[in-house]
């Protein structure tokens, strides 16, 4: 099976650096598991070298950036049959993940739906949507509505189809390291995210960010999901790249001794992208109903 991931965001929200931790993380991945697992990364040689130009920057202690126009990043996750993934979700073939990083920002995006490029942007079978939760509103952010009016196009798009058109969403909250102290205890919430393992917590923890950032997109899912409409109830990540000052007193990604090792790695919450990267995999098996 091939599923189709979509991943958007508004200026901002991190997209450079999400696009070098996933790339980072597949990296960490494929060394912690070995040959055993049966994932591989595959993308074409001009986006590998600019989701390895992003690696290195982020390796160098510094923050990322794209060249100028540079609208959209693809890579493909395959989890190969007898690899310890596809035996775990029960799947004796591989499945495909074929992943999109749309560069624009979605409250422009919404509005150029027709040229080519973008058009595939609607026609996914997972919508990955990152929030920048370091700087909490009053209210909700401009991205709110650009949300809800991407999704409804896509149930407009998917409502005379016949068959199972269920669709998945994950938000990504990302810059989590940064969030205020007194935002948590505003919230009433731990500053300590649930584990991954903790599925129904983790999605209560988010929806108290996305009622405060995001209350129409959080309104227009949850009617979605109690309908059984189009959208599945929507799963969470939280993103960080912990950071330190250097010697000019700039703040920079920090980096962090391999344990056991005279080497160091970058310091960024690997758990969560492994989680993302698992995940996905479930989604392509198709176990999720």
């Amino acid at each position: 099976m091939t599923l189709n991931v979509g991943v958007f965001g508004s200026d901002g929200s991190g997209r450079t650096t999400f696009t070098g931790l996933l790339y980072m993380a597949q990296v960490d991945f494929s060394n912690r598991t070995g040959q055993k697992s049966g994932f591989r990364f595959f993308a074409e040689p001009v986006q590998i070298k600019a989701m390895q130009g992003i690696y290195n920057q982020l390796r160098s202690r510094e923050w990322p950036f794209l060249p100028a126009g540079v609208l959209k990043i693809s890579c493909s996750y395959v989890y190969s049959s007898g690899g310890f993934l596809s035996k775990l979700f029960n799947r004796a073939e591989g499945n495909t993940v074929v992943i999109d990083i749309y560069m624009v920002d979605i409250c422009h995006l919404v509005g150029f739906m027709e040229k080519p490029i973008y058009k595939k942007a609607a026609d996914n079978d997972v919508f990955v949507f990152l929030l920048d939760a370091s700087d909490l509103p009053d209210g909700p952010v401009p991205a709110d509505g650009a949300f809800c009016s991407f999704l409804s196009r896509i149930v407009e798009a998917k409502r005379d189809n016949s068959g199972d058109n269920s669709l998945d969403v994950v938000f990504v909250l990302t810059k989590f390291d940064m969030i205020d102290k007194g935002v948590f205890t505003d919230m009433a919430i731990s500053p300590i995210h649930p584990l991954i393992s903790e599925c129904d917590k983790r999605s209560e923890y988010g929806e108290k960010f996305m009622a405060r950032m995001c209350p129409k997109t959080l309104a227009f899912l949850r009617d979605n999901a109690r309908a059984k409409s189009l959208f599945r109830s929507a799963v969470y990540f939280f993103s960080c790249v912990n950071a330190s000052f250097d010697e000019e007193g700039n703040v920079v990604p920090r980096m962090k001794r391999v344990k056991g090792s005279a080497n160091f790695e970058l310091d960024y919450t690997y758990e969560e992208y492994e989680g993302l990267i698992k995940n996905l995999a479930e989604l392509a098996s198709g176990r999720i109903s």
